[in-house]
């Protein structure tokens, strides 16, 4: 009986489920009928000549409408809610870092709306909608009913008298496409009920109207912006742009010029405005600022805000604005509306409704300006890892690769950027974009610090390796102390003085960090020779400090005791403590970061936090992808590193340091939302334009007065130089604080200064002379020994017996061996005959010196000689102890069978 049950019971759902089916069916057929009947109404619809009212955007891509207004019949998954669905969202299939396109509807629901609560009165005029933005997928809905309440319960579908009026979507994913209404609705509520789609049912829209005035809101109007007569709120075409800056030009000629970057790709002028006390020459002592906008060229807010930063600067300074007359005669500003005039142009075409993400974005050849730069970071990030900067590669200035135009294509507008950036001696820069409300600063490209057992510790130990030297075996006997420890043997020097001093007494700091502190040639030489104070402490008092004091202190009086004593040639500590010291104190999977890292950061803070809106916290980020903590600002890398940016290439290869400022989240804001951007912008860009002002100025000279050119001023402990103008005179941003300065120049003894940068405005003064330096004369007489380090004998001095560490061999006043030392009997063999080679060697000498006169040397001053008698010149190597491993030559840590020959050349650095 119960088995009878169970059978009709399941006899009974199979029944109900087939007719379900069939009621959906049936459903779905009068749907798709229904449907049907309406395209064929809206294709026969007669054309209405009636011209709509145009209202501008309620605010869905800008973020005015709040996501709380926001509502949905149903969300196929959490990362389409109803907030993805602004026009122009961007998604993310990053599997760390998903975000929808779009707003998505369960597929397995039957009705489907999207809803839009305007929170008071408002005329619609209209709807944009927008597919998926996705890679994979072309989602988008293809036809729509609008729907109006005021009370979100009770609703009124357009009609067109005979039947609901359809309105045709999308026929791709991603260009807008607009509906206008023929007659204004009023009302506070909008919906729109998707009928038809492609692949899955999803979309972005905008929704058009006109919000009514309130009168119970009358304090709310009180506060709204009101435009300023003088200025010019709406959006220019190219020739409109042109017009409008030559009518600021011959409003105040005196203080504009009008000059040319280059032409685009398609001939047109990119087009600059220098705004200066004296716009037509640099004036020494005065920086050289810079704003771009336009390198994509449906951005159009920033272009917008140039234009208005023209007027404005022009109007106040006419009316002796003290804060912008000062800033007027104190920078010469260079404003750049359009970067990319062609893109500027087909963006303007379309419209602020209607241009798309990309539409205008690249070049007429296919290039995004902003990543069209040389690779610069990439050059500089392996020549760190492989010790060579600053050494052999410089930390700023870094020459563009020869073959990079070759392997790379760069486009017509990148290269006219790239000259003009080389034109001026440009200290401080923005360029503005959009899509985002963030200000991003270098580096923007990205590189993932490396692990310490991957770091390079010297550039000469890896060649030792790379050579298959042995350096485990000749520094075997060899005990590395602690870096405090070591560092105070016979110092009485703190650690800055050691930096800044100790490292210049020597040839050349890199050559004996190169023997890695002490793997040298015996542990009791080394100890004066890796410290920098000569080859031993029986020479270096007198050879050390410029081959006697009287020779100093009368041939560069004014130059820094830390940079004379010795050859002062570029030699401040390189190695992984030194200036280097860019990315090797970094957590390791931590980004690498500029040199500059605090002062970008406050660069980006002083533009940030005067914005009215940028720090917003309750206010999320465009696209929900950049955690700014609310501080408004991030490093590009990371957040959406680029390879190639137009900040990373002015920050390596010129003086300037540049950042990216995103306006706002819609990149071509409606004509009248101008006046409110330029409200949120202005105190912006003059605090951002005041910092130029922020850290040290000067000039660099000669003895005579005379101003030296490319000059290089660097800063101790950041690894990031700058070099001066044409006309000596230079500007290095930095942070209040104390600093030690150097200038360089080729041909001149380099001098250090402490210049202090305080918290007032203003920069500090911090100018150089510089004496000329004998270092011709020294190179002359470098090559008369092979490019080789000299060391100058001194007869009257007996050398003192000296000891290594108690780990090492001890060494006697002969230069033998003593017999405490453990040396097994093939290096002993081995030390043998290098000293027997070693006495050959003299003997030839012996006998050269008695068949040729050698002519007296001379230097260029009358007082300083040296000598060439036979029995006075001694080779710099002839007093050292051979040991294993090694060779009588300069080059050294030679075996038996690898000859290494190592060439120092004054030239390699």
């Amino acid at each position: 009986m119960r088995r009878k049950e169970d059978g009709t019971d399941e006899k009974w759902i199979e029944k109900e489920r087939e007719r379900a089916q069939k009621e959906r069916e049936r459903e779905e057929r009068e749907r798709a009928k229904k449907l049907k009947e309406a395209e064929d109404r809206a294709k026969n619809r007669p054309p209405v000549f009636r011209e709509p009212k145009k209202c501008p955007p309620l605010g869905m891509e800008s973020h005015k409408i709040e996501s709380d207004q926001l509502l949905a019949s149903s969300v196929s998954q959490y990362r389409f809610s109803p907030q993805r669905a602004r026009l122009n969202m961007q998604g993310s299939d990053d599997e760390e870092d998903m975000r929808g396109g779009a707003w998505c509807a369960n597929s397995e629901d039957r009705i489907h709306w999207f809803e839009i609560d305007a929170r008071q009165d408002t005329e619609f005029t209209g709807v944009i909608t927008q597919g998926r933005d996705s890679l994979n997928e072309s989602d988008f809905v293809t036809s729509y009913f609008l729907a109006f309440s005021n009370d979100s319960r009770e609703w009124t579908t357009i009609h067109d008298g005979y039947a609901d009026w359809l309105f045709f979507g999308n026929s791709d994913k991603d260009t807008p496409v607009m509906n206008q209404l023929a007659v204004p609705v009023v009302a506070r509520y909008v919906r729109i009920i998707p009928q038809s789609w492609n692949g899955s049912l999803c979309m972005r829209l905008e929704v058009l109207g006109c919000p009514l005035p309130d009168p119970a809101n009358v304090q709310y109007r009180q506060n709204e912006v009101t435009p300023v007569d003088y200025l010019e709120f709406k959006h220019h075409s190219y020739s409109e742009m042109i017009a409008l800056m030559k009518s600021v030009n011959d409003e105040c000629p005196n203080i504009t010029s009008i000059y040319s970057l280059g032409r685009s790709f398609k001939g047109q002028e990119i087009v600059a405005m220098i705004i200066s006390g004296n716009p037509t020459e640099h004036e020494i002592g005065e920086p050289e600022f810079r704003f771009t906008a336009g390198l994509h060229g449906n951005e159009a807010a920033g272009r917008e805000m140039i234009l208005l930063l023209m007027q404005y600067l022009c109007k106040e300074y006419k009316d002796r604005n003290p804060r912008v007359q000062q800033l007027v005669e104190g920078i010469r500003i260079h404003l750049v509306p359009s970067l990319n005039p062609d893109g500027h142009e087909k963006a303007f075409q379309a419209g602020s409704e209607l241009s798309g993400w990309t539409t205008g974005h690249f070049t007429e050849d296919g290039f995004d300006i902003f990543q069209n730069f040389p690779d610069l970071t990439t050059v500089l990030w392996e020549a760190e890892d492989k010790g060579m900067v600053p050494k052999i590669t410089p930390n700023h200035h870094i020459p563009i690769p020869q073959n990079y135009e070759d392997a790379y294509s760069i486009s017509t507008e990148t290269r006219a950027i790239i000259s003009w950036m080389k034109s001026y001696p440009f200290v401080l820069g923005a360029n503005f974009q959009g899509g985002e409300r963030i200000v991003a600063y270098p580096y923007d490209s990205l590189r993932l610090n490396q692990p310490q057992s991957q770091k390079s510790h010297s550039r000469k130990k890896r060649q030792y390796e790379e050579d298959f030297f042995e350096v485990s075996e000749w520094g075997r006997d060899h005990r590395e102390e602690p870096e405090e420890d070591w560092r105070g043997q016979g110092h009485s020097q703190t650690e800055e003085q050691w930096r800044g001093r100790g490292n210049e007494h020597g040839y050349e700091h890199n050559y004996d960090h190169g023997y890695d502190r002490g793997h040298g040639y015996d542990h009791g030489y080394d100890r004066g020779y890796d410290r920098g104070h000569g080859y031993d402490h029986g020479y270096d008092r007198g050879y050390d400090r410029g081959y006697d004091q009287d020779y100093d202190r009368g041939y560069a009086q004014e130059h820094d005791p830390g940079y004379n004593q010795g050859y002062g040639h570029r030699e401040e500590e390189e190695d992984d403590r030194g200036r280097s010291g860019g990315y090797h104190t970094e957590a390791m999977d931590e980004p690498r970061v500029a040199p500059d890292e605090s002062l970008f950061r406050w660069l980006a803070v002083s533009y940030a936090s005067t914005h009215l809106t940028m720090t917003h916290n309750f206010q999320s980020s465009c696209q929900g992808d950049a955690p700014t903590g609310g501080h408004g600002i991030i490093n590009r890398a990371k957040w959406k590193p680029v390879t190639g940016s137009m900040n990373d290439f002015s920050y390596l290869h010129t003086n300037c340091l540049e950042l990216s400022v995103f306006l706002g989240c819609d990149k071509f804001p409606h004509q009248s939302d101008l006046a409110y951007e330029w409200e949120k912008n202005r105190e912006a860009m003059l605090t951002f334009m005041e910092q130029v002002h922020r850290g040290i100025r000067g000039v660099v000279k000669d003895q005579q007065g005379n101003p030296i050119a490319n000059a290089t001023v660097s800063v101790e402990g950041i690894n990031h130089d700058v070099t001066t103008a044409p006309t000596g005179d230079f500007w290095r941003l930095l942070n209040p604080g104390e600093y030690r300065v150097t200038a360089r120049a080729e041909g001149f003894s380099s001098v250090t200064k402490v210049c202090v940068v305080g918290y007032q405005s203003g920069a500090t003064a911090c100018s150089f002379n510089l004496a000329k330096s004998n270092w011709d004369r020294i190179k002359q007489i470098m090559a008369l020994h092979g490019n080789k380090p000299i060391r100058l004998s001194y007869t009257t001095r007996a050398q003192q017996p000296q000891t290594g560490n108690s780990d090492r061999r001890v060494v006697d006043s002969n230069g033998a061996y003593s017999p405490t030392s453990h040396i097994s009997a093939e290096r002993k063999r081995r030390l043998r005959i290098a000293r027997l080679r070693r006495l050959r060697k003299e003997k030839l000498l012996r006998l050269q010196s008695m068949t040729t006169t050698i002519p007296t040397t001379t230097t260029l001053l009358p007082t300083t000689t040296i000598p060439s008698t036979p029995e006075t010149t001694t080779f710099w190597y002839d007093s050292w102890a051979t040991m294993e491993g090694q060779s009588s030559t300069p080059g050294g840590f030679t075996d038996s069978i690898v000859d290494y020959n190592y060439e120092y050349k004054i030239d390699s650095y």
